[in-house]
């Protein structure tokens, strides 16, 4: 499982998210396992630390965190984009298999995004990252034809047309 930036900056950031969402530190603290004196000691933990622990809470909180400041980070890329052109379509490409350990929150994503391309092969209609994009991109759409990169040109034109003529752009 990916663990997201335990920098300085974004610690200061997270615990101040943390402290709006909880309110006060011992409403953290019973949530969370944890005995933070201060707000400038609380860290949550990494997947391993949660796994151990069998308390996956503060790692959840962390994962929410990120895929607040990520959806905020795109909305920031969007709005500079479209001040340049107002009809730029918006991707994020190299997505993961929809999971809660590997994956976003596909439903707030869509709110910023217009569509995704997902790196993996299953990101095709059928699959449930392609079934996702479709029914929450604002656009319906979902661009599955990554074929990866350095792949046979003749695979490369074959899945682009399988693609396109099943209906995906």
């Amino acid at each position: 499982a990916p663990d997201c930036c335990f920098c300085e900056h974004c610690m200061k950031k997270i615990r101040q998210w943390l402290a709006s969402e909880y309110g006060d530190l011992d409403a953290l603290n019973e949530a969370w396992g944890s005995s933070f004196a201060s707000w400038d000691e609380v860290e949550p933990d990494t997947f391993i630390e949660a796994q151990a622990k069998g308390r996956y809470v503060s790692w959840s909180d962390h994962r929410r965190f990120n895929d607040i400041s990520t959806r905020a980070l795109l909305a920031l890329s969007k709005a500079a984009l479209r001040k340049e052109d107002p009809d730029a379509e918006t991707q994020l490409s190299g997505t993961y298999d929809v999971a809660a350990y590997s994956g976003m929150d596909w439903w707030e994503i869509y709110k910023t995004l217009d569509s995704s391309n997902g790196y993996s092969n299953k990101a095709d209609r059928g699959s449930l990252q392609g079934r996702i994009a479709a029914e929450w991109s604002p656009t319906g759409v979902n661009v599955p034809w990554t074929t990866g990169y350095n792949a046979d040109p003749h695979i490369q034109r074959y899945d682009v047309y399988s693609h396109a003529l099943d209906g995906d752009r």
